[in-house]
């Protein structure tokens, strides 16, 4: 059974199956003084509460980073990983215009990744 089968269907008169997602778009790391880009501090809280939804069935990362900082992007990509195990539900990336480098790394926290092919 692939990982999408796994979320389920939705039965009558009942909400279909919560997937949460989890938004990670710009620049991984800092940008300057005044700017930040994408860190595991700034995201913690939103993983979080993605990951505790009630009736949680999986979590899409929807992925839109050129990369940046090596320690943030594996920061969040072990957060991700850490709350998948510990709740047992399957993580599922999209790679939306660009997915480089730090961004790749966190889609790699996924057990699947897709792209739209042109």
């Amino acid at each position: 059974m692939d990982i999408l089968s796994s979320i389920g269907g939705v039965l009558p008169g009942r909400r279909g199956p919560v997937v949460a997602v989890l938004r990670m778009t710009g620049m991984i790391g800092g940008l300057g003084p005044l700017r930040t880009g994408l860190n595991l501090a700034g995201q913690a809280g939103a993983i979080e509460r993605a990951f505790n939804l009630r009736g949680l069935k999986a979590v899409a990362l929807a992925i839109n980073s050129p990369g940046g900082s090596p320690v943030q992007s594996s920061l969040i990509h072990r957060r991700i990983r850490a709350l998948a195990e510990e709740k047992k539900v399957p993580v599922l990336a999209f790679a939306e215009d660009v997915a480089a480098s730090g961004g790749y790394w966190v889609a790699l926290a996924a057990q699947g990744c897709s792209t739209l092919i042109t």
